[in-house]
């Protein structure tokens, strides 16, 4: 991760945000551009009101990016926080994902094979590291202006040790999932190999090669053995060859490195040292830009969403703390995503190789006022709050049933007096 050499510290203001380029369960990913240097990034963000695992999944994924330097891999370039979002600047990809380039490097196996090398060399890069990237599928890899690829999203990687070597828990996209996987053994960094085969059958043919519903169906297909399509165009036997090696079931036998991948005759000529100092075969597919993704300019959007995140954080902690009392306790009480900073023992922009971006930064109560609100629900919870009375009330009941006669006066006055 690159360090931030000013003595003042980033904020999503230096930035102008643009149109979503990936969005997932709980982060989602804009185009930026730096207003002091004018370069393209890619913004990943969540909101802080998530629960602990999502926040402790995102820290765990920069602390893995801070390490990896690849040509193949996305760089982490920035990370810091505000009170709403934490933030993740990154290496942009304007080339899109491998998915939505799939259909035009069908059957070109030229294509798919400098893919191919180089995400064996994003792969054995991050074995090198004890790191498992347990989620490689066509929407995680993303492709430059260049056609080179740019492996991404490490929010499920996990990194194996001396004291814990093998891999316990379940966890990737199904289809994507070696066969040791679904049966819920002990796994190691060799489910990634087993991932890149499917990517390699997927890119070549259109299609994954094992199709089902179920972890049992599933494991039936496989263990039918891989089959090719037996229409259209027809694979190279070195390429089926290569595919097979991959998906080998037995782990013993399954390719381990990308050296052992490269000495098969579909790569030959291939060398992992010349690719990783750019001296390997050029991409024979170069992707269109996004332009119209990064011509569209969405400064507020952020800001609404905020305003969503704080209306959240505010309606939980006033199911929780009613009174006036407890309000003011909460106030030097940290917030869960502060208490979890804590027991990590460091924020999420601080680390051995990471500028001091911001100090920690602690939530206070809100007052939400009508305008910012989102919806009518919100303006009721706006009016009770700035209303109630300076006790806990026995029912949500009698809450509504007094914001709803308080709300009828307050009419009734403004009507007398026009």
């Amino acid at each position: 991760m690159w360090k931030h050499q000013s003595s003042e510290p980033l904020k999503i203001d230096g930035y102008s945000l643009y149109g979503v380029l990936g969005e997932g369960a709980y982060c989602k990913v804009r185009a930026v551009k730096s207003k002091k240097t004018s370069k393209w990034y890619a913004l990943k963000y969540m909101a802080k009101c998530q629960s602990q695992s999502r926040l402790r999944t995102l820290l765990q994924e920069r602390n893995i990016m801070t390490r990896l330097r690849h040509p193949f891999i996305c760089q982490l370039r920035y990370a810091f926080q505000d009170s709403y979002f934490l933030y993740m600047i990154l290496e942009v990809a304007t080339g899109g994902t491998l998915r939505a380039n799939l259909i035009q490097l069908t059957h070109n196996e030229d294509a798919v094979r400098v893919i191919v090398s180089e995400l064996a060399c994003a792969i054995d890069y991050l074995h090198s590291f004890g790191i498992v990237h347990r989620d490689i599928k066509p929407e995680n890899i993303l492709l430059d202006e260049h056609g080179h690829v740019k492996l991404t999203d490490f929010n499920i990687a996990i990194e194996l040790s001396v004291q814990s070597p093998c891999i316990q828990t379940m966890s990737g996209t199904f289809l994507y999932l070696a066969p040791e996987l679904q049966r819920r053994e002990t796994c190691t960094a060799q489910i990634d190999w087993w991932a890149l085969g499917i990517v390699f059958y997927e890119s070549m043919f259109g299609y994954v090669p094992f199709r089902a519903s179920t972890a049992q169906t599933m494991l039936k297909q496989i263990d039918r053995g891989l089959e090719f399509p037996s229409t259209g165009p027809v694979a190279s036997a070195n390429c089926r060859n290569a595919i097979e090696m991959l998906l080998t079931i037995d782990v013993q036998l399954r390719v381990k490195s990308s050296n052992e991948l490269f000495q098969a005759p579909f790569f030959n000529g291939i060398s992992q040292t010349l690719m990783e100092k750019g001296a390997g075969p050029a991409p024979i597919f170069v992707p269109p830009s996004l332009p119209a993704v990064m011509s569209h300019k969405v400064d507020r959007m952020l800001a609404l969403e905020a305003d969503y995140s704080t209306a959240i954080i505010h309606r939980k902690r006033e199911k929780k703390y009613r009174n006036s009392q407890l309000d003011h306790d909460l106030q030097g009480r940290p917030d869960r995503s502060e208490r979890l900073y804590q027991r990590n023992r460091k924020s999420f922009s601080d680390s051995h190789n990471a500028p001091k971006i911001n100090s920690q930064v602690s939530f206070q109560t809100y007052s939400y006022l009508d305008d910012r609100n989102l919806c009518g629900r919100l303006r009721l919870h706006s009016l009770t709050d700035q209303t109630i009375p300076k006790r806990k009330p026995s029912s949500i009941i009698r809450i509504c049933t007094w914001a709803r006669e308080q709300l009828k006066s307050q009419l009734g006055a403004h009507s007398a007096k026009a």
